[in-house]
Formats: structure tokens, C-alpha cells, sequence
């Protein structure tokens, strides 16, 4: 995550997408708190048991945001 932060204060963008956030064999429950990064509204699914290692959108605060659930009919995927 330190590599993460360093990076967004670098380059400074206004949306961060990373996928794969859940270590792969861990056995330890992961929250998304774990994952915030200042300046960001942090959408994600890493709290879902139902999905594989996760997906991770960053907005940064100042964009209005608003959520859409969308179902496209894909089995066995990672969604947001």
C-alpha cells in the first residue's frame, strides 16, 4: 500500500482502479478500511466472501460520485 500512496501523491489522479487487493492465501479477514486513501471515496468489494481477491475504485473526493448496480449475467467474477 506504501508503494500505492507514493504513487497517487506523485502523479495526483482523480480515479485509481486496482484489482487483486485480497492476498491470495491469507487467512486473515480483510476490511476495506485497510485500503483507504486520503483524498479518495474508496469503492470496493473486498468484505464480500462471494467474490475472488477483490476490486478497488479510488475517486478522488472532490468528483461527484454516484453508485449504479449493473448486473451483466458473468458467473465466477469479481464485480463492483
Amino acid at each position: 500500500m506504501r508503494e500505492i500512496i507514493l504513487i497517487v501523491k506523485d502523479m495526483k489522479p482523480d480515479i485509481v482502479m486496482i484489482t487483486e487487493v485480497k492476498p491470495k492465501y491469507s487467512l486473515c479477514e480483510v476490511s476495506s478500511q485497510q485500503f483507504k486513501l486520503d483524498g479518495f471515496d474508496l469503492f470496493s468489494n473486498v468484505e464480500d466472501k462471494d467474490v475472488g481477491r477483490g476490486v478497488s475504485i479510488y475517486i478522488a473526493d472532490h468528483l461527484t460520485t454516484r453508485v449504479n448496480q449493473i448486473n451483466i449475467g458473468i458467473a465466477n467474477r469479481d464485480s463492483i
